[in-house]
């Protein structure tokens, strides 16, 4: 039996009647025998498959022979799979290990699609019995998908070969995967049992992409940063690479925006932080949320006590490798103008002087005909689904999916049922391009 991993990590194989099942049992791997599978070009429906077919859990009809992949759709005329009950349903192995150990032991009629694929001489890759390696250098581990602790890489896909063992393991690996990321060539080269793929995995989103195709090794490792930190920005040591997280400092008090209490305003800020940083990865060329993002880190360091001229060079080196951005560019970083509430709001929040209202008023222009950051942020979110996936930190949508769909963004109209490509990475073999970057 073909398999990921090496046996000494096969719980359960099919009898193969060679010198193998005497090995495999010695090593306490539970072995069974194949199902038997029929062919037939005849109709066959579910009240004769029994007596056309005594014994066999699967019956496989119709012609096969124009699709290079196993195809499976039971309303679909190129294979319809009928199934009863395994010959090991009463089997004590079965009734002691329901709960999974055995992967073979499920509802009948996954189990019937997968072995009706195998039968035709097809493997079938399962979460829940297969192993990979871990993708760092030098580690050994093979890894399982039901193990919590295996990371996927958000990039290529939970339906591609590239697992983790750990953080550290995924992070050791940027400068080599920075360049493989996304590559077709690492999809699982299996039909993919979906019935046995993790829940958790459907609780995680695409990798954020920039739309113009822009990486670099900065820009790949602050995409992967930001995904562990909870959509925060890291700065990192240029000598080490030791990331530290930019985290606001939620004692500080000074702030324009009255309307909510210091935590709400840390929390804003924070909020600000991810959804501009969002969009400088999925859009490098969007300079108004690129000096925005700068100026709101500038701030955050700020008010820790930590903003020195050593640390704005490191700042200034990053935003140019991670998005071909010039900092010195933007007049207000070159004077090193008080950061202000109305580069935000666009002079909607009247507490200061008009001479500060009316200087940032006159961005139009600038902000790609919006009042504001704020409105241009919202007008991004609004348009590119992906934005909204990966907006973390909204007040009360908590599932990325629903996110997605436009559940809790005022401009957008949701459309029920509706779900984005999200690419083979994801969906597998025969899925659809994706569109996340475009």
């Amino acid at each position: 039996m073909e398999h990921a991993g090496s046996w000494q990590n096969i719980k359960w194989a099919y009898l193969t009647h060679t010198q193998a099942d005497i090995e495999l049992q010695s090593k306490g791997v539970w072995l069974f025998e194949k199902p038997q599978t029929a062919t037939t070009e005849k109709d066959v429906n579910d009240g004769s498959r029994l007596q056309l077919h005594p014994g066999c859990p699967i019956v496989i009809s119709s012609d096969f022979e124009d699709r290079s992949e196993p195809y499976l759709e039971y309303n679909d005329n190129a294979l319809t799979t009928y199934t009863h009950l395994p010959s090991w349903t009463n089997d004590s192995r079965s009734i002691e290990n329901f709960a999974g150990i055995v992967p073979d032991f499920q509802s009948d009629v996954p189990l019937a699609e997968y072995q009706t694929i195998e039968a035709l001489g097809s493997y079938v890759w399962r979460h829940d019995r297969d192993l990979l390696p871990c993708s760092a250098p030098d580690c050994k581990k093979m890894l399982s998908d039901m193990t919590v602790s295996t990371i996927i890489c958000l990039g290529c896909g939970p339906k591609s070969i590239i697992r983790f063992c750990s953080v550290n393991c995924h992070l050791a690996s940027l400068s080599k995967h920075v360049a493989e990321c996304w590559d077709p060539r690492l999809l699982i080269n299996k039909l993919i049992d979906e019935n046995t793929a993790p829940p958790r995995f459907s609780h995680l989103a695409p990798s954020l992409r920039d739309r113009y195709g822009y990486r670099t090794y900065q820009n790949y490792r602050q995409r992967v940063a930001a995904q562990y930190a909870g959509g925060r920005y890291s700065m990192f040591n240029p000598a080490t690479e030791e990331a530290t997280i930019l985290v606001w400092d939620r004692k500080f008090t000074k702030s324009h925006h009255h309307e909510l209490p210091f935590d709400g305003y840390a929390t804003e800020m924070e909020s600000r932080i991810e959804r501009c940083l969002n969009i400088a990865l999925f859009d490098h060329t969007n300079t108004a949320v690129l000096e925005h993002l700068y100026r709101l880190l500038q701030l955050c360091l700020h008010v820790k006590g930590a903003w020195k001229p050593a640390l704005a060079v490191v700042l200034s080196r990053q935003f140019a490798l991670e998005f071909s951005y010039d900092a010195n560019t933007s007049l207000r970083v070159r004077a090193n103008e008080p950061f202000c509430e109305c580069e935000w709001e666009g002079g909607a929040v009247q507490l200061h002087e008009s001479m500060c209202s009316s200087r940032y008023r006159g961005h139009g222009e600038v902000f790609q005909g919006q009042r504001c950051v704020r409105d241009v942020v919202g007008m991004l979110e609004n348009k590119h689904w992906i934005l909204r996936a990966w907006r973390r930190q909204h007040r009360t949508e908590h599932a990325w999916n629903r996110r997605a769909m436009g559940i809790g963004f005022p401009g957008v109209t949701v459309e029920e049922g509706w779900m984005p490509k999200l690419g083979k990475g994801w969906v597998g073999f025969n899925g659809e391009d994706d569109d996340v970057a475009s």
